[in-house]
C-alpha cells in the first residue's frame, strides 16, 4: 500500500470520529465534478483502478492503494480517465451543514 505515516495517523484519527461510510464506482470517462465540503473533511481509499484526483486545482494519478486526505474547505474531484472502472471508499467527518447535531 501507499499510505505515508502521516496519512495513516490521519485516516486513524479520522477513523475514531467517522460520520459517513461510502463505496463509490466511476465509469471510464466519469467525473466526479470538482466540490468544497465547508463543513466536512474525507478521505478517499482508491481500492481498484487509476484515476486523476484534482484538489486545489492541481492533477493527481491516484490507483488502487492510494489515499487522498481532504480537509475542510479543500477543492477537489475525481475523473476516471482510464479505461477500467475505479472504485474508491469515502471516509468522512464534521457536519454536512452547520445545523446538524452530530
Amino acid at each position: 500500500m501507499n499510505i505515508s505515516k502521516k496519512d495513516r495517523a490521519i485516516l486513524q484519527g479520522l477513523a475514531r470520529r467517522v460520520a459517513d461510510i461510502a463505496g463509490l464506482p466511476i465509469q471510464p470517462g466519469a467525473t466526479l465534478e470538482e466540490h468544497v465540503n465547508e463543513y466536512y473533511e474525507e478521505i478517499y481509499f482508491i481500492i481498484s483502478g487509476t484515476a486523476t484526483a484534482i484538489v486545489n486545482g492541481e492533477k493527481h494519478k491516484v490507483r488502487d492503494g492510494d489515499a487522498i486526505h481532504l480537509p475542510k474547505n479543500t477543492r477537489h474531484g475525481m475523473v476516471n480517465d482510464s479505461e477500467d472502472m475505479t472504485t474508491y471508499l469515502i471516509f468522512g467527518a464534521g457536519k454536512k451543514h452547520p445545523d446538524e447535531f452530530i
